[in-house]
């Protein structure tokens, strides 16, 4: 198609040349076939840069609606956050192209990477079994926007205060980052997401974690309704050597206490022998990891 227009524009480009000769005075009985032909020639060669060009603005073109098609499969749909493939840049099909083997490091790279807090299990007793929910407990989800948490448990949301060491070390032991959207309320970010499903079900279960200010870790209280204040001494972070992480932390009281979270395997090694819940506990993480 694009040859033959460009022929057609030459033979054209020749014609008018031919007649406008032919209106030159002089030059009425001096025409000749072979001037057509090499004007046709001419104009051929001005012609050829249609071909480069229009191939550029086609190829553009297949991209760009190549991209609208990718932007709108509905088996590309993502029925998590609601939307669809966004194509920035008009080579992403040509790089989809030449990919041919997908390498991945870890299971959540290729999945969605979702992770949920649905048990625990503190001093033998079991809580998150039984699914058992009122509707304030419901409300509160959507009233504190709790999100990676499927924990369904009366007992242990109301009765959160006798277990506070256990939820200062779910609200203090992490590397979790407090951010303050426009509504004035607290989201967490972090590069793990099972710091994110801890740390919101400590505030499910009313230790919200805060953030810091003046060297000081605040996590509010929702029973007492105050903010409880713990001053960070020192954090070790979680390394493959170590495998575990431990944070240095010092209460209103003056009291000195680390918090440790960690592989159970590696835990297991620190605990004393004769623990009387180190059987039980050994038995719910077999549970839990089926």
């Amino acid at each position: 198609m694009i040859f033959g227009l460009q022929f057609v524009l030459s033979l054209t480009g020749a014609i008018i040349n031919l007649l406008l000769q032919k209106l030159k005075p002089r030059e009425i009985q001096q025409v000749d076939v072979l001037p057509f032909w090499i004007m046709s020639g001419v104009w051929w060669l001005i012609m050829s840069y249609f071909v480069p060009i229009s191939l550029i603005v086609t190829l553009e073109m297949v991209k760009f609606i190549q991209g609208r098609l990718l932007m709108t499969d509905s088996r590309m749909y993502s029925s998590a956050t609601d939307s669809y493939p966004v194509m920035n840049n008009s080579t992403v099909n040509e790089n989809l192209g030449r990919i041919k083997y997908v390498f991945s490091d870890k299971t959540g790279t290729l999945t969605s990477n979702v992770m949920n807090f649905k048990r625990l299990c503190i001093k033998g007793e079991v809580f998150g079994l039984d699914g058992s929910s009122t509707t304030q407990h419901q409300q509160l989800y959507n009233q504190l926007r709790i999100t990676n948490v499927d924990f369904h448990d009366s007992r242990l949301i109301e009765s959160a205060w006798r277990y506070t060491d256990c939820f200062e070390l779910l609200a203090l032991c992490n590397e979790v980052v407090v951010e303050s959207d426009k509504a004035s309320s607290i989201a967490y970010s972090s590069s793990s997401p099972d710091e994110i499903a801890i740390v919101n079900f400590a505030k499910l279960c009313g230790f919200e974690l805060i953030g810091e200010q003046n060297d000081r870790v605040g996590v509010y209280l929702r029973k007492e309704d105050r903010i409880r204040r713990y001053k960070s001494l020192a954090t070790l972070e979680f390394s493959s050597d170590r495998k575990r992480m431990s944070v240095l932390v010092e209460n209103e009281q003056g009291e000195i206490r680390l918090f440790t979270k960690g592989a159970d395997n590696l835990v297991r090694k620190l605990l004393r022998p004769n623990s009387p819940y180190l059987e039980i506990t050994e038995k719910c993480i077999d549970e839990f990891s089926r």
